[in-house]
């Protein structure tokens, strides 16, 4: 980010219009219950699940920490 002094130039201004269109675009989107493709079903957060790994807990089998 750069600090700018003065009137902003047109990059400045095309830059701040594609920004805001943007947001606009999401925030339709997210008022219509509805997510971009590929991000999962609407109103269904991403949820890690972890799977064991064999030997995963060999740290607490070992003699350093017995």
């Amino acid at each position: 980010m750069r600090v700018v002094r003065g009137e902003p130039g047109v990059e400045e201004l095309a830059a701040l219009v594609v920004v805001w269109a943007r947001l606009t675009a999401a925030a339709g989107l997210a008022a219509a219950g509805e997510r971009r493709p590929g991000r999962g079903p609407a109103g269904r957060p991403f949820v890690m699940t972890a799977t064991p790994v064999p030997g995963a807990d060999a740290w607490r089998r070992s003699g350093w920490t017995a």
